[in-house]
This record gives C-alpha cells, structure tokens and sequence, in this order.
C-alpha cells in the first residue's frame, strides 16, 4: 500500500456517541414527540370541524330533499282574522296569497262587542269634573245672589226715612 497519494473519502461506519451526544438526542426526541403529539391534537380538531361541518351539510340536504319530495315546507305565514258578524263566523286570511284557509263559527266571547272601557271611563271622569265645576260656580253664584240682597235689604233699610232711629 502506497501512503504518498492518500485520497479522502468518506464511508459508513458505526460511531459510539458519548454522553453528551446522548443527552442531546433523548432532548430532540422530547421535543419531537411534543411537536407530533399538538399537531395530532390540531389534526384531530380539524378533522372533528370538517366532520361537524359535512355533518350539517348531510341534514341540509336531507330537509331540501323531503321538501323537494312534499313539494314545500311548514313556515310562519301572517294571517288576518275576520269577523262577520252578519253570517256568525271567523275566517282566516293568509296575507301572502290571500286565501281564506280557515273558516268557523264564533266563540262567545268573539259575538259580544267589545266596550272601550277606558275611554268611557275617561269621558265619565271629565264630565263628572266639569259637572263638579258647574256646580260649585254655580254655588258661588248662588251664594253671591243670597248675599247682595242682604246687603240691598240693609241698604235700604238705611234709605228708609221710617227706619231711622230718631
């Protein structure tokens, strides 16, 4: 073997880590299994959000499909009620398309009129108030009338020549 013209490579061979080495190695692993063990935890949320999301999309297309099957579907609709007082009877009106969909006999309490109890109330207490006011101007004139005669009587007692005392 020649040593003069040494060429340098390199070649697998197995290498005996010291302590340190080791040491290093066992704090990679740490970290590596902690790094793989939060992207599991994110992979399962992902997951479980897509699955909720594929979830919802599975039972809108259900309730398309049984609309689409029924040909329509249950909503709030605005109605009116009407009364005819005349034929005895209710009659519910859908706003949207103006069909009469119910239609029955009134109850009760719907045939008896209703009173505006607070408004003839209302009109009660101010005339009660303004009949009290006529009533006490016309006690105050009333009493103004009892007083000028007395007052008339004394003055023409004084006028009368005969009433005076001598």
């Amino acid at each position: 073997m020649s040593t003069e013209n040494p060429k340098t490579f390199t070649k697998m061979l197995e290498h005996k880590f010291s302590l340190k080495e080791l040491e290093d190695l066992k704090d990679i692993v740490v970290i590596k299994l902690t790094e793989t063990e939060k992207l599991e935890n994110q992979k399962k949320e992902f997951v479980s959000g897509i699955s909720a999301n594929i979830k919802t999309l599975q039972c809108d297309v259900v309730k398309y499909l049984h609309q689409i099957n029924d040909g329509g579907d249950t909503r709030d609709i605005e109605c009116d009620s009407i009364i005819d007082m005349k034929k005895n009877k209710k009659s519910i009106i859908r706003l949207d398309t103006n069909e009469i969909i119910e239609t029955f006999p009134l109850s009760a309490e719907e045939k008896q009129f209703e009173l505006d109890l607070k408004g003839a109330a209302a009109k009660l207490d101010s005339g009660k108030k303004k009949n009290s006011d006529k009533k006490k101007d016309n006690t105050k004139k009333d009493s103004d009338k009892t007083q000028k005669p007395d007052t008339e009587k004394k003055k023409k007692k004084d006028d009368n020549p005969l009433s005076r005392k001598q």
